[in-house]
């Protein structure tokens, strides 16, 4: 079988373009599905896909191109190639043409791709199956699903990293055996060692409770006391909207009403703080930048820039 790193290799040797990145993704998923007190659906799923970047040189500038894939043999790696080449050589110069990261190799580059197993839920599957054999006043829906993505990225300039990344979802909607209440908990692990079934269950009965006392309020603005998980999704939304480009041009809430941004300017009290940080326990990330194509915060030139914690808004 052809490795992830092969694939890399082959792409970067078959380009005829100026210069190329190829970026191969190794992914094996696993997943538990309940609905209605019953086990639905489980399994493992793996994929492997491939993104080969060209760019070709004109005297206005550089021109690239992305095209992505599944590509497992030298044969198909050939034709994203090609197709990738072609591209290349018809666009218009890139507005985000920079030089390409030089070279650097990881200590891990030669290593197969991490993977998961449905083992992952050893502890969680007994303790839901104990869960639904206790809910008779609830209904139940929802998953759990763990997966590791593995991405090898070369140029060539001799860029060549290796990243693995475990990712891990929960989503629970219980309900009450009338369904005239509803309540929802989820959250992210990288392992489901420490996710306890029975104490999320807890977590909806105690949720379920506070719709059992219901007041009618007239239509207007009323306060609302939103829960950590709330928060971290509109923080997550507001991180996700901050590019510079789109605030410059006058077309996001950062944008300045007097023309360009609102860096500077005071959006939050003092004491609040939102970073990203690729080495933050528990939430770790690639450590470089991993970029498929160009958009409003990303730039396939920046392919293997190094990231550190970045403060977005301080004080």
């Amino acid at each position: 079988m052809t490795t992830p790193q092969e694939l890399v290799e082959h792409a970067l040797a078959t380009s005829t373009s100026n210069q190329c990145i190829a970026i191969a993704r190794a992914s094996t998923a696993a997943n538990l599905r309940w609905a209605n007190n019953t086990l639905t659906t489980n399994g493992v799923m793996q994929g492997a896909g491939l993104t080969v970047i060209a760019f070709h040189d004109r005297p206005e500038g550089v021109a690239a191109a992305s095209v992505s894939g599944s590509a497992t043999t030298r044969e198909q790696v050939a034709a994203l190639v090609e197709s990738a080449d072609a591209a290349a050589a018809l666009a218009d110069p890139a507005e985000d043409a920079n030089p390409l990261v030089d070279g650097r190799v990881s200590d891990d580059w030669e290593n197969p791709p991490a993977e998961t197993s449905i083992r992952v839920f050893d502890t969680f599957a007994p303790e839901l199956g104990e869960v639904f054999g206790r809910s008779q006043d609830r209904v139940h829906y929802g998953f759990v699903s763990h997966d590791v993505v593995t991405t090898y990225v070369g140029s060539s300039t001799g860029l060549r990293l290796r990243h693995e990344q475990p990712s891990g979802y929960y989503g629970w909607t219980g309900k009450s055996s009338d369904l005239s209440r509803s309540a929802w908990v989820g959250g992210q692990a990288l392992d489901f060692d420490a996710v306890s079934a029975t104490a999320l269950d807890d977590e909806l009965v105690r949720r379920l409770r506070w719709a059992e006392r219901r007041i009618d309020l007239q239509p207007g603005r009323h306060d609302t006391i939103l829960p950590p998980t709330s928060v971290a999704d509109l923080m997550i939304y507001a991180y996700w909207s901050a590019g510079a480009r789109v605030a410059h041009e006058g077309q996001s809430v950062f944008s300045s009403r007097s023309g360009g941004t609102r860096v500077g300017e005071q959006v939050a009290r003092d004491g609040v703080r939102l970073l990203s940080d690729p080495t933050h326990p528990g939430i770790e990330a690639a450590p470089f930048v991993i970029a498929s194509s160009s958009g409003n915060t990303s730039s396939v030139f920046d392919n293997g820039l190094p990231l550190a914690a970045t403060d977005w808004i301080a004080d």
